[in-house]
């Protein structure tokens, strides 16, 4: 029995159509495929898991360059603090100081993230 996955499809353009699947795990997949192979019913698309996995990928590999990213916990009180939020009612007071905050201590894997996409970029083109 073939095993249809519910998709979302996102854009379709001279017989191919970008797809976007949700996997059992959470994760979003996209992939290129030859619009063909969709199955529309109403609102819902569908395609057969086969035909899925062979699609093309979509988009960089993310899970694969920036593994290393890591947030520790002491680096975000850190900044939380040094914006002036330390109580329950400096937190509801401030939202604004919380998504600063969390945005720099996120801040300091951006370089290594840029790094690893770059080159990867600069790897495809080098046909690497």
């Amino acid at each position: 029995m073939e095993i249809l996955l519910k998709v979302k499809n996102v854009k379709t353009k001279q017989g191919a159509s970008l797809l976007e699947c949700i996997r059992k795990d959470g994760t979003l997949e996209r992939r290129v495929v030859p619009s063909d192979l969709v199955v529309h019913e109403g609102e819902n698309s569908f395609i057969k898991t086969e035909d899925f996995e062979m699609g093309m990928s979509y988009g960089l590999p993310l899970e694969d360059l920036i593994q290393d990213v890591t947030v520790k916990a002491k680096d975000l009180i850190d900044n939380l603090h040094s914006t002036g939020l330390w109580t329950y009612e400096d937190l509801m007071a401030n939202p604004n100081g919380i998504i600063s905050s969390i945005m720099a201590t996120a801040g300091t894997n951006l370089s290594s993230i840029l790094q690893a996409i770059k080159a990867h970029v600069k790897g495809e083109h080098n046909g690497n």
